[in-house]
């Protein structure tokens, strides 16, 4: 890995757009043998038709692959073998942490931190029967790290994960398999197009007005967003770099985290609730508990 994805084979989870499909574009630019994984036909039409006119695209391979399915996972990974694994597939589960049932919270667990993980073992496992090394790399966020509303449980299952990952890559030393985060801010995707109808969808009264000024804000802010390529082109220096770093940041405010772990949690939780206009009221009385 120095440089060059020459014989690696990657297998890359949610392929088939956004950050995904920048990651697919950028390994196979460096001639890696991409495992680009989806869960529909859709995706998979969307894959093929994306990279279609490249002279690439024997380096390619489209599989379909539901995280949360532990068969499935592990058949995916005991047919590639692949050399590098990127852990991109997942949702944000968007909303108050009051307002969201317990189903959709064992959803976002589910396909950011169990399924992963799973995916991530069973890679290890492989790498390890094989006598191999090799490389995991989590694509994470600075949300993780930032008490930032709205946002709480996806925030809370990326930090879960990557606290897994940091563990991880303590115990894999031994058999030189490498954990590599890639910690980004915002970034222009699709996600962000029915981000702000989650938010608003929730009916807490007294937190309306904040949910708006987080749709506004957001707004506010998307000119900045960087590029998905600039992520794509991160994951693949990560993969294919001799001596990469545990951690690297890319994005729009990407290191946001990195000051918010500086500041005592009062203070962070001040200046946040002022920007959203979540101050202290006089308690009313509210609806019924459900």
């Amino acid at each position: 890995m120095s440089g060059s994805g020459d014989d690696l084979t990657v297998l890359v989870t949610g392929s088939n757009s956004g950050i995904g499909s920048a990651i697919v574009t950028s390994l196979l630019d460096r001639g890696c043998n991409v495992v680009a994984t989806v869960r529909s036909d859709d995706a998979e039409a969307a894959v093929r038709k994306e990279h279609d006119d490249r002279d690439a695209t024997s380096l390619l391979t489209v599989e379909r692959l539901d995280i949360t399915d532990a068969e499935a996972s592990a058949r995916v990974i005991a047919t590639h073998r692949p050399d590098v694994l990127v852990n991109n597939a997942g949702h944000a589960q968007l909303g108050g942490i009051m307002e969201v049932d317990d189903d959709h919270v064992r959803s976002q667990l589910e396909s950011m931190v169990v399924g992963p993980a799973r995916l991530s073992r069973r890679f290890v496992e492989q790498a390890r029967h094989d006598g191999r090394s090799g490389r995991i790399v989590d694509i994470s966020t600075m949300l993780a790290s930032v008490d930032l509303p709205f946002t709480g449980w996806y925030s809370a299952a990326k930090a879960a994960f990557d606290v897994v990952g940091d563990a991880l890559a303590v115990e894999l030393r031994p058999s030189g398999i490498d954990v590599i985060r890639i910690e980004c801010g915002a970034v222009k995707t699709g996600a962000w197009d029915e981000a702000g109808d989650d938010v608003m969808a929730g009916d807490d009264p007294t937190t309306q007005h904040s949910r708006r000024r987080w749709v506004d804000l957001t707004n506010l802010a998307k000119p900045l967003f960087a590029d998905p390529s600039h992520v794509g082109r991160t994951v693949a220096d990560a993969v294919t770099a001799s001596h990469p770093r545990a951690v690297y940041r890319v994005g729009f405010a990407s290191r946001l985290g990195v000051v918010a772990n500086l500041v005592p949690a009062p203070v962070e939780h001040a200046v946040t609730a002022g920007l959203f206009g979540l101050t202290r009221r006089v308690p009313v009385a509210g609806p019924a508990p459900r």
